[in-house]
């Protein structure tokens, strides 16, 4: 019984070792570039997770495509603008604040202020 449980942990490691990447950079910077990236961006198959924490298909090969870029030289700034233009700004987790994004950024303060507004229309109401 004990060999059986042994065998199901070194089997149910190797797996998870295999979707480890162990990609190798030419410097420091690159690899914390890459971490930096990794985590900024969303998976579009999973919601709410990295493609730093996401094992989706989708996300390995966003990683990949993010480590053949970050390799080559490219800016952090040019790899977001290509997943963006490919993607939309759904996949910044922090997406930039522009025309398109105006209602994202200012929406939760306009609401917050109509709340306040009702809620000052209703008690002087009742006073």
């Amino acid at each position: 019984m004990y060999q059986f449980i042994f065998l199901l942990i070194l089997f149910s490691s190797q797996t998870f070792a295999k979707d480890i990447q162990s990609e190798q950079f030419e410097s420091q910077a690159q690899y914390h570039q890459y971490l930096t990236l990794t985590h900024q961006i969303r998976c579009v198959v999973c919601q709410n997770q990295t493609i730093a924490d996401s094992n989706a298909d989708i996300a390995k090969d966003l990683r990949s495509i993010i480590y053949k870029k970050t390799v080559s030289g490219e800016s952090s700034s040019e790899i977001k603008d290509f997943l963006v233009s490919r993607y939309g700004d759904f996949i910044l987790y922090q997406p930039s604040f522009n025309k398109k994004n105006l209602l994202l950024w200012l929406g939760p303060w306009l609401f917050l202020i109509l709340a306040i507004w009702i809620a000052r229309k209703s008690f002087k109401t009742k006073a």
